[in-house]
């Protein structure tokens, strides 16, 4: 079972990847990261600087996230539709529910890989501003 959900997750990354989805993602969250913090300034403290720093890059990320999730694993499932490949996936020995979980298991590995980014320049805004 676990291989069944872990190649269906395999899939799902590699189909974001190839529609080069992920890659114009990880371009807007990494202009959003560069840009909201100079845009919005605290109150001079170093405090307010991180206070600031990290609402709105973690808000911005959140939102563009949690639209992409939705928008791609609908582009995901219609993609698989269209090209016929949910029909070969559900023709094999694979439960519903274990499709479910790959898809589902591919869209939180692409979130992992934004988060990850976001982390890592939001640690680089930090050591740069302070």
């Amino acid at each position: 079972m676990i291989r069944r959900v872990f190649a269906v997750a395999t899939l799902t990354l590699r189909g974001t990847i190839r529609s080069g989805a992920l890659g114009g993602l990880t371009l807007l969250l990494l202009f959003l990261m560069i840009t909201s913090p100079l845009t919005v300034k605290g109150s001079g403290s170093p405090e307010s600087n991180v206070y600031v720093l990290l609402y709105y890059t973690l808000g911005c990320a959140w939102v563009i996230i949690m639209v992409a999730t939705l928008f791609l694993s609908c582009a995901e499932i219609s993609r698989d539709i269209e090209q016929e490949r949910m029909r070969l996936v559900a023709a094999k020995p694979v439960r519903k529910s274990e499709i479910w979980l790959g898809k589902w298991f591919g869209m939180i590995a692409m979130n992992a890989v934004l988060l990850v980014i976001v982390g890592l320049s939001i640690i680089g805004l930090l050591g740069w501003k302070n």
